[in-house]
């Protein structure tokens, strides 16, 4: 079974570097080749520009597609995000590839030293709007949704800042948690 993880620098494990990242820490756990596809600063429309060299070209059994914080951040509009993973889930099916959808980590409103902290902060509606949609669009579409967002709060409701390095990347920690998260989706996925 071959897992492309299709995503943005949260996937790539930014600022560390794949070895560390939610996917690498996941797979030794794991029945299944896990092949990290995250790119530094891709909004989903990046993902959708890149599907056929790095998702459909790989021929997997799965693609899990993580994304959303590039689009919060550059206000891209609700209605572009459900198009172009609408696109992505037609061209998974149309090519017999299982369609995963993971939800945005939230923002760690608590990283005072952050330099980007406001412009983080005012992306949250975006992120919560893009949650909602993709709550509803799983369930309709009955495609899986993997919950990393649940995980990364805290009791306060925001991002938990023991799981960060910044306003929006997780510290070693948060990919720990990212990863666990995982293996307890595989583990419990029925992809035979």
């Amino acid at each position: 079974m071959l897992f492309i993880c299709l995503g943005d620098s949260i996937t790539y494990g930014y600022p560390y570097g794949p070895a560390f990242s939610w996917v690498s820490l996941s797979q030794d756990s794991v029945n299944v080749e896990l092949v990290n596809k995250g790119h530094n600063g891709d909004t989903i429309g990046d993902m959708l520009a890149r599907f056929q060299r790095d998702v459909l070209a790989l021929k997997p059994t799965d693609v899990l597609v993580l994304g959303g914080t590039n689009d919060a951040w550059n206000r891209i509009p609700l209605k572009s995000v459900r198009e172009q993973l609408a696109s992505m889930l037609h061209l998974a099916n149309t090519h017999n590839i299982r369609f995963h959808l993971g939800l945005p980590i939230p923002i760690n409103i608590h990283s005072l030293d952050d330099p980007f902290l406001d412009q983080a902060i005012e992306t949250a509606p975006y992120l919560e709007s893009y949650r909602n949609w993709m709550r509803q669009y799983a369930a309709q579409n009955k495609f899986d949704l993997i919950d990393f967002y649940t995980p990364m709060l805290s009791s306060d409701g925001t991002g938990n800042p023991d799981y960060y390095v910044d306003s929006g990347h997780p510290n070693h920690k948060g990919y720990q948690i990212m990863a666990t998260t995982m293996i307890g989706y595989l583990q419990n996925a029925n992809l035979a």
